[in-house]
């Protein structure tokens, strides 16, 4: 099958890998060309013209809507009947419900995928999925997306289903930093070695990836960007932005949240954004 991807970044690269094994892809990226890496790079409209299912991996709500609006290479311009997107994107589920009115106005359809992965995860087919839009739609995407991931499952055709699943999904990541960092301070104030320390409840009551990947991390004060294994903390805002964005509706009070968009503030004014998102962490030293 001829599949188009839009974005072919780290994760969007990872995905790439696994799918060109068997389908014959077509790749744009805003900057990349087919003058080096894959001959199958190419431009949007290529894609269009011999795709009718493409996938995008691209990294906030404003690329992904100029993406489809740009003037002179948007997917709009070539969008034809019963074409199908799929956005692998963290984005609102706003921007979701407006694609998808777009794509149903033209006879074509809109997914949202957004995935839990990290690019090492990605290529070695890790990624977790929480899909949702028409479900006809899906049962017909369904293979193509095992090719890529560990396990996906439908959460209805309600199109911002997912994206808020995702949302909700990144905040507790980040509680989840948040609070291994404040219990290895105090295993700090009372001697105690905190990669041992993390390392022992990493393995026994907290034995889960998230536990066991951040806590060594936050463990070993290890916030550098690794080549395959990273998510800055300049998307990790965006996406807890995002998550305040859809739970200002709420009456309800949110004090993680409050703690954790502060902490997002703070070590973004000290210019570490480019770390992984694991140094909010650092925002609860005495310094």
């Amino acid at each position: 099958m001829k599949i188009g991807i839009i974005g072919n970044g780290q994760v969007g690269s990872g995905a790439a890998y696994n799918l060109n094994k068997k389908h014959d892809l077509f790749i744009y990226d805003k900057f990349k060309s087919d003058s080096h890496s894959m001959k199958s790079f190419c431009t949007v409209e290529k894609i269009y013209s011999n795709c009718q299912i493409t996938f995008s991996f691209l990294p906030n709500d404003k690329i992904l809507i100029n993406a489809h609006e740009n003037k002179s290479n948007g997917i709009l311009n070539y969008l034809k009947k019963d074409d199908i997107h799929i956005s692998c994107s963290t984005v609102s589920p706003e921007t979701s419900k407006k694609l998808e009115k777009i794509y149903s106005e033209k006879q074509a359809s809109f997914i949202s995928a957004p995935i839990f992965a990290r690019p090492d995860g990605m290529k070695n087919k890790q990624a977790i999925i929480p899909i949702s839009g028409k479900y006809k739609i899906y049962q017909k995407i369904k293979p193509i997306i095992e090719s890529f991931s560990t396990s996906h499952t439908f959460v209805g055709e309600e199109i911002g289903n997912a994206n808020v699943i995702k949302l909700c999904g990144n905040f507790l990541i980040c509680n989840a930093i948040q609070s291994i960092s404040e219990a290895l301070s105090t295993a700090d104030d009372h001697g105690l070695e905190r990669l041992t320390v993390m390392r022992f409840l990493s393995s026994s009551i907290f034995d889960c990836l998230i536990y066991k990947g951040y806590g060594d991390r936050v463990a070993a004060f290890d916030h550098d960007p690794h080549a395959n294994a990273h998510f800055p903390l300049s998307l990790g805002k965006k996406d807890i932005n995002l998550f305040k964005s859809i739970s200002n509706k709420s009456k309800n009070n949110y004090p993680f949240l409050d703690g954790i968009l502060k902490n997002f503030k703070s070590a973004t004014k000290k210019g570490n954004g480019h770390l992984d998102w694991s140094a909010i962490s650092l925002e609860n030293k005495k310094l």
